[in-house]
């Protein structure tokens, strides 16, 4: 269901930022960080994550559909940018956290240029570093 990630901030932009919201956010919350990110100049991606999206298996759930969203979103933002593009993630909590790795899941080639971490665990932090984040 891609219409749970929100597309926002200037079309010509240069970075384009992963909002990846904590567990039992609302895309209304998740979206009030991009207005960070839209002051900057980038562009954002904003997927807020249900309770079950971040505690049922990712079968149950259709956050597979939304991770293969975003991972086309930026494919599509490197081509048509070229070696200009910036990609960044943020990820919020556990939930944003654990669509960090939905993501490095559905495309092992999406490489971030940057991410921040924001409440994130810190075992979970450990894991990626070897992901190249």
């Amino acid at each position: 269901m891609t219409s749970r990630v929100a597309f926002a901030g200037p079309s010509n932009a240069r970075g384009l930022a992963i909002l990846c919201g904590w567990g039992g956010s609302k895309l209304k919350n998740v979206q009030k960080y991009a207005e960070l990110w839209h002051r900057a100049g980038w562009r954002t991606a904003t997927a807020p994550m249900s309770v079950d999206h971040t505690f049922f298996p990712r079968d149950w759930t259709e956050i597979g559909e939304v991770s293969r969203a975003i991972a086309q979103h930026c494919r599509e933002h490197r081509a048509a940018r070229g070696p200009d593009a910036r990609v960044a993630a943020h990820a919020f909590s556990n939930g944003g956290t654990f669509l960090m790795l939905s993501l490095q899941e559905d495309d092992s080639a999406l490489k971030f240029d940057g991410a921040v971490y924001d409440s994130a665990p810190t075992k979970q932090i450990d894991a990626l570093l070897p992901l190249g984040l």
